[in-house]
C-alpha cells in the first residue's frame, strides 16, 4: 500500500481569481444588456401610452369646436378671430325668421392662461352672464410652426384659428404632455411629447 507523499498537492478544484472576475464581468455585462432592453421596452410603452391620450383629447376637443361652428356663420354681427388668431367669437344658428338666419348664445373659444397652465377655454353668454369652461390645459405655450393641409406654415401657440375661405375656419392645435422617460440632459424641454391636430369646417349659415 503506497502512500502520498506530503510534499506532493492535489489539484486545486476552485476558481481561479481571473476566472472569477471574468464571470462577474460576463454577468453584469449580460444585466446591463437586460436593463437597457427593459428601459427601452418601458419607454416605448410610456411614450405610445402618452401619444395616443394627447391624440384622443385633441380629437375631442376638435370635434366639439368642429359641431358647433357648423352651425355659425359670419352674418352674426359679433363673429370674429382674434388678432393674435387665438380665439374665435360665434353664435350657433337655431332658426329662421323671415329669411334671416336666428343665433343664440354667444360662444368664444379662446387660449388662457391661468398660472403655468395653458388652457383652452370655452365661454358662453347665458342670459348675460358668462359660463366658462376649461377644456384642456396641456396646450402648447411656445410658438410652434405647423404647416396645414393647404401648405401654409401657422405660428401656433396652444391653438390658432385662420379663415380659409369666406365660410371656411380652419383650426390647429398643439397639445403637450412631460414624458419623464424622454429627459436626457436633465432640461425641462427634453421631456416634452408633443402633438398637433388640425381640421378644416365649413360653416353652413352664411
Amino acid at each position: 500500500m503506497k502512500t502520498i507523499p506530503r510534499n506532493v498537492h492535489t489539484p486545486n478544484s476552485g476558481f481561479t481569481v481571473i476566472e472569477v472576475v471574468f464571470a462577474v464581468a460576463i454577468l453584469t455585462a449580460t444585466l446591463l444588456v437586460t436593463s437597457m432592453a427593459m428601459q427601452a421596452t418601458m419607454s416605448g410603452a410610456e411614450t405610445t401610452t402618452i401619444h395616443a391620450g394627447l391624440n384622443s383629447k385633441a380629437a375631442a376637443v376638435m370635434d366639439r369646436m368642429a359641431r358647433e361652428l357648423k352651425d355659425t356663420g359670419v352674418k352674426y354681427s359679433n363673429f370674429s378671430i382674434g388678432l393674435t388668431q387665438q380665439s374665435i367669437t360665434f353664435a350657433r344658428c337655431i332658426g329662421c325668421v323671415a329669411g334671416q338666419p336666428v343665433f343664440g348664445n354667444q360662444i368664444t373659444y379662446a387660449f388662457v392662461t391661468y398660472g403655468t397652465k395653458s388652457c383652452l377655454e370655452r365661454t358662453e353668454i347665458v342670459d348675460g352672464v358668462s359660463q366658462n369652461e376649461i377644456l384642456t390645459e396641456q396646450l402648447v405655450s411656445t410658438p410652434l410652426s405647423v404647416t396645414t393641409a393647404q401648405g401654409v406654415v401657422v405660428n401656433v401657440t396652444g391653438i390658432n384659428f385662420q379663415m380659409f375661405t369666406s365660410d371656411t375656419v380652419t383650426i390647429t392645435i398643439a397639445f403637450q404632455q412631460a414624458n419623464y422617460r424622454l429627459q436626457q440632459n436633465r432640461v425641462i424641454d427634453d421631456d416634452m411629447m408633443i402633438v398637433t391636430g388640425q381640421t378644416s369646417v365649413q360653416m353652413l349659415n352664411n
